[in-house]
């Protein structure tokens, strides 16, 4: 059986006593494998053997865990694609959707997006994204500053740990109103908690970096809890890293470190922009392997979900050169990292702000992008 911590240090010790020398420490990312007494998890008193990761054998108590459960969502591919409903080029068809596992949606309810409350957005979006999720297709709805926080008096430049709270503590009660309607038609089946939060402040394009200590312990971890409160089957993945393998690495340490207790994400989410697979050569991976992403990420011992990679700023390049890109990528993750759960492309077309699409800015399918789907 496989069991987690629910503390964020949990000893490990030679022998089933709390004065035995402790041999190792483990945290609440740390899958380990139960290999006695694993009847008797919850129960105080009561010592579970164990075999860490490294094949280190040791004892835990047993109050202290809690069972580990893959529950991320089967999907019928890893290729996903970003859409954009308030763009008339922003998504596909339903018929053209098919052919993809995953839609990854930005859901916008701030009043400078055009909806005059949150009710008045989720109807929007719901009546939208109903033939989708009836044809099969997963879908990844992603909360950003657009979907509160904006326009609501926070001056990104100057936010403390108190205006964090207060932001925080909206989000998280929206959040929570937003998975509850949409759980009525099952029609989100991952949710991830703001865009690129590790980004540089002053340098983000497309969202707004938040320290990551108050991301763990405040954004996240009452985010998370609101939603699995609405939507129990739902799945909560972290912000999407945008900087590195290193960076990404860094990020979900202390952010991982700061979730309140019982808080573990169901997914890290990564940004892997200018990283092709490993045996890539060509000129759309100015930054090197996608692996060194995913070897950073995956020391967590949780799914990695890629909620946005692609092509930017180069819509004039050659669509079969783009499509042996992608499909590389898809290639290698599928044969090598069985831990990635998704691969959503940024976007569905050359419309979306910089991206590459799979359709032009006029909405013609591009024939090279779509043949790596079928």
């Amino acid at each position: 059986m496989k069991i987690v911590p629910v503390v964020s240090a949990l000893n490990i010790r030679s022998a089933p006593s709390q004065t035995a020398p402790i041999i190792g420490v483990v945290s609440r990312m740390d899958v380990m494998t139960a290999v006695r007494n694993q009847a008797c998890i919850g129960n105080v008193g009561v010592w579970l053997e164990v075999v860490l990761k490294s094949g280190q054998r040791g004892w835990c108590a047993g109050w202290l865990v809690r069972e580990h459960v893959d529950e991320t969502p089967a999907s019928p591919r890893l290729i996903g694609v970003n859409i954009d409903f308030q763009n008339p080029q922003g998504f596909p068809s339903v018929d053209d959707a098919k052919h993809f596992g995953w839609l990854r949606f930005e859901l916008k309810a701030s009043p400078a997006r055009g909806f005059a409350s949150l009710d008045n957005a989720l109807r929007f979006y719901a009546d939208r994204l109903a033939p989708y999720r009836a044809s099969g297709v997963h879908i990844l709805c992603v909360l950003t500053h657009t979907f509160y926080g904006e326009g609501a008096g926070f001056n990104w430049d100057a936010m403390t740990y108190s205006r964090w709270d207060e932001l925080t503590a909206v989000y998280a009660q929206h959040a929570g109103l937003a998975a509850q309607r949409l759980a009525e038609k099952q029609l989100v089946q991952v949710y991830q908690i703001w865009n690129e939060a590790d980004a540089l402040p002053g340098l983000a394009r497309a969202s707004v970096p938040v320290p990551a200590s108050i991301y763990g312990s405040l954004m996240f971890s009452r985010a998370f809890s609101a939603i699995k409160g609405a939507d129990p089957a739902a799945r909560v993945i972290t912000t999407g890293t945008v900087r590195g393998p290193v960076s990404a690495q860094h990020y979900f340490t202390e952010a991982l470190r700061a979730c309140q207790a019982n808080v573990r994400p169901d997914g890290l989410a990564i940004h892997p922009y200018g990283r092709g697979a490993p045996d890539y050569r060509g000129a759309f991976a100015p930054f090197g392997s996608i692996e060194d992403e995913y070897r950073a990420v995956s020391r967590f011992n949780l799914p990695i979900y890629v909620t946005e990679f692609g092509v930017l700023d180069n819509q004039g390049a050659d669509p079969a050169q783009v499509a042996q890109y992608l499909r590389m990528i898809d290639d290698y993750t599928a044969r090598s990292r069985p831990e990635v759960k998704a691969l959503i492309w940024y976007g569905w077309s050359d419309a979306m702000d910089n991206g590459f699409g799979f359709a032009s800015s006029s909405g013609v399918l591009k024939p090279q992008m779509m043949a790596v789907l079928r």
